[in-house]
């Protein structure tokens, strides 16, 4: 492998174990929203599926919340997150149907 090869290769990696909180040897968390802090997959917290990692609602219901209402700000008040939270919960789910 070469130089350029081996580089791109760590810097793939390195990021990647960016996205994980590790905890006695073993994954314990995953930041799958390019590493943001704001959604988290943890098996301990909501079985596992994507959630507002702050509040603990998950990000399905959230975007399908404002697909319903129609707006981030009336999502954000009735699931008590902010609003910041409801736009990452939109752009995460939105990312998993374009990559289906």
């Amino acid at each position: 492998m070469g130089f350029a090869a081996s580089l791109w290769l760590h810097s793939c990696i390195e990021r990647t174990f960016k996205d994980l909180d590790i905890e006695d040897d073993a994954v314990a968390r995953w930041r799958p929203f390019n590493g943001k802090q704001s959604i988290v997959i943890d098996p301990h917290r909501s079985f596992g599926q994507p959630i507002a990692s702050k509040y603990g609602v998950p990000t399905v219901a959230l975007a399908q919340a404002v697909e319903a209402e129609g707006f981030v700000e009336k999502v954000a008040r009735l699931f008590d997150v902010s609003a910041t939270a409801v736009r990452d919960a939109m752009k995460f789910e939105e990312s998993l149907q374009s990559a289906a």
